[in-house]
Protein backbone atom coordinates (compact mmCIF):
# COMPACT_ATOMS: atom_id res chain seq x y z
CA UNK A 1 0.00 0.00 0.00
CA UNK A 2 2.71 2.24 0.67
CA UNK A 3 4.45 1.67 -2.60
CA UNK A 4 1.20 2.47 -4.34
CA UNK A 5 1.10 5.44 -2.43
CA UNK A 6 4.25 6.48 -3.38
CA UNK A 7 3.78 6.16 -6.78
CA UNK A 8 0.34 7.79 -6.48
CA UNK A 9 2.24 10.71 -4.96
CA UNK A 10 4.88 10.61 -7.81
CA UNK A 11 2.28 10.82 -10.34
CA UNK A 12 1.05 14.13 -8.54
CA UNK A 13 4.34 15.58 -8.56
CA UNK A 14 5.21 14.85 -11.82
CA UNK A 15 1.78 16.26 -13.07
CA UNK A 16 2.24 19.62 -10.81
CA UNK A 17 6.10 19.75 -11.88
CA UNK A 18 4.70 19.67 -15.50
CA UNK A 19 1.87 22.32 -14.60
CA UNK A 20 4.52 24.92 -12.93
CA UNK A 21 6.72 24.38 -16.14
CA UNK A 22 3.87 25.70 -18.13
CA UNK A 23 2.96 28.18 -15.85
CA UNK A 24 6.76 29.25 -16.09
CA UNK A 25 6.95 29.19 -19.68
CA UNK A 26 3.76 32.00 -19.78
CA UNK A 27 5.40 34.34 -16.91
CA UNK A 28 7.97 34.70 -19.16
CA UNK A 29 6.07 35.32 -22.24
CA UNK A 30 4.11 37.45 -20.52
CA UNK A 31 7.66 39.11 -19.09
CA UNK A 32 8.81 39.41 -22.48
CA UNK A 33 5.89 40.97 -23.68
CA UNK A 34 5.76 43.61 -21.26
CA UNK A 35 9.19 44.56 -22.62
CA UNK A 36 8.20 45.06 -25.73
CA UNK A 37 5.40 46.99 -24.70
CA UNK A 38 7.63 49.15 -22.21
CA UNK A 39 10.60 49.31 -25.15
CA UNK A 40 7.64 50.32 -27.51
CA UNK A 41 6.04 53.12 -25.24
CA UNK A 42 10.15 54.61 -24.74
CA UNK A 43 10.57 54.86 -28.19
CA UNK A 44 6.93 56.65 -28.19
CA UNK A 45 7.15 58.75 -25.17
CA UNK A 46 10.92 59.69 -26.79
CA UNK A 47 9.05 60.40 -30.59
CA UNK A 48 6.34 62.78 -28.44
CA UNK A 49 9.40 64.89 -26.77
CA UNK A 50 10.57 65.30 -30.20
CA UNK A 51 7.64 66.25 -31.81
CA UNK A 52 7.17 68.82 -28.84
CA UNK A 53 10.34 70.13 -29.73
CA UNK A 54 9.71 70.61 -33.30
CA UNK A 55 6.17 72.64 -32.32
CA UNK A 56 8.17 74.70 -29.91
CA UNK A 57 10.19 75.67 -32.66
CA UNK A 58 7.60 76.05 -34.97
CA UNK A 59 5.22 78.45 -32.72
CA UNK A 60 9.04 80.12 -32.89
CA UNK A 61 9.41 80.76 -36.02
CA UNK A 62 5.18 81.85 -36.48
CA UNK A 63 6.00 84.40 -33.93
CA UNK A 64 9.16 85.75 -35.87
CA UNK A 65 7.30 85.66 -38.98
CA UNK A 66 4.01 87.34 -37.25
CA UNK A 67 6.19 90.36 -35.77
CA UNK A 68 8.03 90.39 -39.46
CA UNK A 69 4.48 90.73 -40.81
CA UNK A 70 3.27 93.44 -38.37
CA UNK A 71 6.09 95.43 -39.75
CA UNK A 72 5.76 95.17 -43.10
CA UNK A 73 2.09 95.83 -42.38
CA UNK A 74 0.87 98.68 -44.55
CA UNK A 75 -2.81 99.85 -44.09
CA UNK A 76 -4.18 102.76 -46.62
CA UNK A 77 -7.21 104.56 -46.03
CA UNK A 78 -10.64 103.82 -47.42
CA UNK A 79 -9.63 100.13 -48.63
CA UNK A 80 -10.74 97.78 -46.39
CA UNK A 81 -8.47 95.43 -44.55
CA UNK A 82 -10.44 92.52 -45.72
CA UNK A 83 -10.00 92.84 -48.89
CA UNK A 84 -9.28 90.31 -51.35
CA UNK A 85 -6.18 90.00 -54.03
CA UNK A 86 -8.72 90.00 -56.66
CA UNK A 87 -9.98 93.65 -55.43
CA UNK A 88 -6.32 95.51 -54.75
CA UNK A 89 -5.58 96.11 -58.55
CA UNK A 90 -9.20 98.10 -58.31
CA UNK A 91 -8.40 99.92 -55.30
CA UNK A 92 -5.15 100.74 -55.94
CA UNK A 93 -5.87 102.40 -59.68
CA UNK A 94 -8.75 104.25 -57.55
CA UNK A 95 -6.35 105.24 -55.15
CA UNK A 96 -3.75 106.70 -57.33
CA UNK A 97 -5.66 107.79 -59.71
CA UNK A 98 -7.12 110.18 -57.51
CA UNK A 99 -4.67 110.97 -54.58
CA UNK A 100 -3.10 114.58 -55.20
CA UNK A 101 0.55 114.63 -55.82
CA UNK A 102 1.36 116.03 -52.28
CA UNK A 103 -1.30 114.82 -50.70
CA UNK A 104 0.21 112.14 -48.44
CA UNK A 105 1.27 111.93 -44.63
CA UNK A 106 2.17 109.28 -42.39
CA UNK A 107 0.84 108.58 -39.37
CA UNK A 108 1.73 105.58 -36.73
CA UNK A 109 -1.18 104.50 -36.39
CA UNK A 110 -1.83 101.69 -33.97
CA UNK A 111 1.90 99.77 -33.95
CA UNK A 112 0.58 96.02 -34.27
CA UNK A 113 -0.57 97.02 -37.62
CA UNK A 114 2.08 98.82 -38.96
CA UNK A 115 1.92 102.74 -41.09
CA UNK A 116 -1.09 104.37 -41.74
CA UNK A 117 -1.37 106.21 -45.34
CA UNK A 118 -3.98 108.93 -44.76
Amino acid sequence: MLKEMKVFFAADIALVKEDFEVMTARVRALEDDGDITRGKQDDLKTKVNRLQQINLSMEGRLAVLQDSKQQRNLRISGVPEDITNNEVPHYLHRMLSSMPSQGQSYDTGLPQLGPYII
